[in-house]
């Protein structure tokens, strides 16, 4: 009986020793990890959440992102990157011609500013305030309405041009109702050290 008793309390500790054996060895370390891998799970799934959030605002914003793309393409044409001469001579040329307007001559003055800002009175360098502006002078002969629809063509431009004044003066004899005009136009574009200005919208 004795030995029997011996025997079962050596089998119930050796259960023990393997239990507790079984528990350090593969228990403790795996749950260990299973909590780090809750901890990482809830993690990903918060980043997740704030990934949905920031591309649900994303497309939001994707229409009017095209509006405003549109709307700088216009800025662009309106206000280009340099003075572009060749462009502003070949748009004048075209609105002469159609207008039936007889461009005479075309004054253009050499930009100033472009690439270096303009200085102050004391001789430091003053950052422009915005775009630069290009004077043209352009005499031009035509009828009344010809002029105008002349000053009509260079206004329909994608390109920004300002007419600041003209005069009219009969040409030869006065019953052919031709005039003779000088025109004052400004057109503008931007410099490299033009201040950007704040983008609508």
């Amino acid at each position: 009986m004795k030995q029997q008793k011996l025997i079962a309390l050596g089998a119930l500790a050796a259960v023990l020793v393997v239990a507790v054996v079984w528990y350090m060895a593969l228990w403790k370390p795996e749950g260990a990890s299973l909590k780090t891998a809750q901890a990482s799970l809830q993690q990903a799934q918060g980043q997740v959440a704030t990934d949905q959030a920031q591309l649900a605002q994303l497309k939001a914003q994707v229409p009017k992102v095209k509006g405003e793309r549109a709307v700088l393409k216009k800025l662009v044409q309106a206000v280009p990157n340099g003075p572009s001469l060749d462009q502003a001579l070949t748009t004048l040329r075209a609105a002469a011609r159609r207008a039936g307007v007889t461009l005479q001559s075309v004054s253009v003055p050499e930009p100033t500013g472009w690439g270096t800002p303009a200085s102050s009175p004391a001789g430091t360098p003053a950052s422009p305030s915005g775009p630069l502006s290009l004077g043209l002078s352009v005499a031009a002969t035509g009828s009344q309405a010809q002029l105008l629809a002349f000053v009509r063509a260079v206004d329909a431009q994608p390109r920004l041009y300002v007419v600041n004044s003209f005069a009219l003066s009969s040409v030869g004899n006065t019953g052919t109702g031709h005039e003779s005009t000088t025109f004052s136009i400004n057109t503008f574009y931007s410099s490299a050290t033009s201040i950007s200005p704040v983008f609508p919208g």
